[in-house]
């Protein structure tokens, strides 16, 4: 082989090989940059009415569905309702994501490496409930369960001297507190045990007691960003109180007119109603006969509440959880309906 012959074949091998690495580098380039999704062409709505809703995006292996909650027109809570996502791998985007866009109080935020799908499912629901694409859920039961607080459930005024304790449901699971009364007078306010996100909580744990103290009243603000907490927690001083003023009355077994009665209450998606039946005084039957809730996630609720009331005839009974607002609703549907049978 003559030497023009080597230098041409030399000179075909080194084109070749530069043609290959830019081939591989545009494809890398492109393998890399593809499944990044780390911004999605949509954000939030630039100004957001305040208010609950829901809405779904598409994760790894099915619908991520999350709950939104805006205040003064901010993303203070995000909660994932439902996913079939692979445990442990795609934490890391349940715990980061949520916490991030509330931070920025805008969905333009990074994906986790290593559950990038998991990320942008999180981000699309998101976008999908305040863009409206989602169900808009509680804004207008927030308000009545708001007005009813006020108008129902506060205290304040000369309590019975002692220390009381109640337990209701917070956002993740039972809440306790214990409540020091002396001189007729709120002198301590403390949660002694709760299931509720660490961080996330810490500020309504904090500063919703010291205010019922400093107030001699459970007539407080929330605090933003721990909303259901802080409500959970009014709820269970209001329930220690008046349960030590009420205990007399509240033991006494109650006996009803028999009959059937409807009664209705809002749920977390609209209003739900109820038929209740009564013989011989008991509460003998409760039909659920018509609700908006989310099918699926609502099931225990509606199995299990009507059937703690029959069993024990009153309506105080446990909520179901991952069910608390419906389980609620049911319960004070049936009580609407009762105040008919008295």
């Amino acid at each position: 082989m003559g030497r023009k012959t080597r230098l041409t074949i030399e000179m075909l091998l080194a084109g070749l090989f530069v043609m290959l690495v830019t081939v591989f580098l545009f494809t890398s380039d492109f393998t890399f940059s593809e499944p990044d999704h780390s911004t999605t062409g949509e954000d939030v709505p630039a100004e957001l009415e305040d208010g609950t809703f829901v809405g779904t995006g598409e994760g790894f292996g099915g619908p991520i569905e999350v709950e939104v909650t805006v205040e003064g027109g901010e993303i203070v809570e995000i909660t994932v309702l439902d996913h079939s996502e692979t445990e442990g791998v795609s934490d890391p985007a349940f715990e980061e994501i949520p916490a991030e866009i509330m931070k920025s109080n805008s969905t333009d935020v990074e994906v986790v490496s290593g559950a990038t799908y998991t990320s942008t499912g999180i981000r699309e629901a998101v976008v999908n409930a305040l863009s409206g694409e989602g169900e808009v859920s509680e804004e207008e039961t927030e308000d009545s369960e708001d007005t009813e607080t006020e108008d129902e459930e506060t205290v304040s005024g000369d309590f019975e001297d002692g220390t009381h304790t109640a337990t209701v449901d917070g956002h993740n699971g039972p809440l306790t507190v214990e409540v020091t009364v002396e001189d007729g007078v709120i002198t301590s306010v403390e949660v002694t045990e709760h299931e509720e996100t660490e961080g996330l909580s810490d500020p309504a744990i904090e500063d919703v007691p010291a205010a019922i103290v400093e107030n001699n009243s459970t007539d407080v603000d929330t605090v933003s960003g721990a909303t259901v907490t802080s409500e959970a927690i009014i709820e269970a001083v209001n329930t220690a109180l008046n349960g030590s003023e009420d205990s007399d009355s509240a033991s006494e077994p109650v006996e009803y007119t028999d009959g059937t009665y409807e009664g209705t209450a809002d749920g977390h998606n609209g209003e739900i109603k109820v038929e209740v039946t009564v013989s011989n005084g008991a509460i003998e039957n409760i039909v659920i006969t018509d609700h908006a809730e989310t099918e699926g996630l609502s099931d225990p609720a509606f199995e299990e509440v009507p059937a703690e009331i029959m069993e024990t005839n009153s309506t105080d009974v446990d909520t179901v959880s991952g069910a608390t607002v419906t389980s609620k609703a049911i319960i004070s549907a049936v009580e609407n309906a009762l105040e008919d049978a008295q």
